[in-house]
């Protein structure tokens, strides 16, 4: 695992030490390894027949429980840029047969490229990092309506993230992001 997350911290050593004792008994315990397979079953699930709400609804869902995934897999991603970005390009799922990202899911899908988004808060010097091409199936699952409340539901580790929440509720999705 990687444990260099706690440089933020006067007692950065500890604190490592205790994260990867936790990620590792989460990882090696059996509930984990359900979970896992219950994330195999994203492959099946049918992307196109899904409203705008639950859309929204289910890419913000799948961000979070993908990166809450890779943090116990990878360890938490560092705070250089460099670093957070190829975290978060690396972290993928398979969803009904088309590979996301991170990146791909909060840029590409839920910001539809229009956006910095909330790399390290709402200032991120970053332009957006992903754009579909016009035969990539992905680009037609991408919000067409900006919906920025996003960033209230997104978990992205850092100083700046909200609290880990699910959304549950796709006809009230307003309500839901706020």
């Amino acid at each position: 695992l990687n444990t260099k997350v706690c440089r933020l911290t006067s007692h950065g050593h500890v604190k490592a030490r205790i994260t990867t004792m936790m990620s590792n008994a989460i990882f090696s315990s059996s509930a984990f390894r359900a979970f896992e397979l219950q994330c195999c079953q994203l492959q099946k699930i049918d992307l196109a027949g899904l409203s705008v709400n639950q859309r929204t609804m289910y890419f913000c869902n799948v961000y979070n429980m993908l990166m809450v995934h890779a943090i116990i897999v990878k360890g938490i991603p560092g705070t250089v840029l460099k670093e957070r970005v190829s975290f978060m390009k690396s972290s993928k799922y398979n969803l009904n047969g088309m590979i996301f990202s991170l990146l791909d899911i909060e840029h590409g899908i839920l910001r539809n490229s229009s956006s910095r988004g909330m790399f390290f808060g709402p200032l991120s010097p970053l332009p957006s990092m992903v754009t579909f091409s016009d035969r990539d199936p992905r680009k037609q699952l991408a919000l067409t309506e900006p919906k920025p409340l996003i960033s209230f539901s997104l978990f992205t580790a850092s100083s700046f993230s909200p609290v880990l929440a699910v959304l549950r509720d796709a006809n009230n999705i307003a309500h839901e992001l706020e």
